[in-house]
């Protein structure tokens, strides 16, 4: 996500896997943003472009959903769905 759109205001952490230095869908990353937040699975929201990490996600439980480059509407629009605000 375009960090110049300032989603990332709108959630209590931020998690990249570039500044994790882990690659998706190592499970790891998804194991580090739960371990780090103290959320369940359930409470977590995914956001990527590649939807082999959108599945992976899906399959240890996390909420994900599929981000298309420069279709910011859209993605507020599925992050409305898990009550976000903006």
């Amino acid at each position: 996500v375009d960090k110049s759109e300032k989603l990332y205001d709108n959630f209590n952490f931020a998690f990249l896997s570039c500044e994790e230095k882990i690659k998706k869908p190592d499970e790891k990353f998804f194991n580090l943003a739960v371990k780090a937040t103290d959320a369940t699975p359930q409470e977590i929201i995914y956001i990527d472009n590649n939807i082999i990490h959108i599945d992976a996600t899906n399959a240890l439980g996390l909420n994900a959903v599929l981000y298309e480059f420069g279709e910011v509407d859209i993605l507020k629009q599925a992050l409305r769905k898990f009550e976000v605000r903006f």
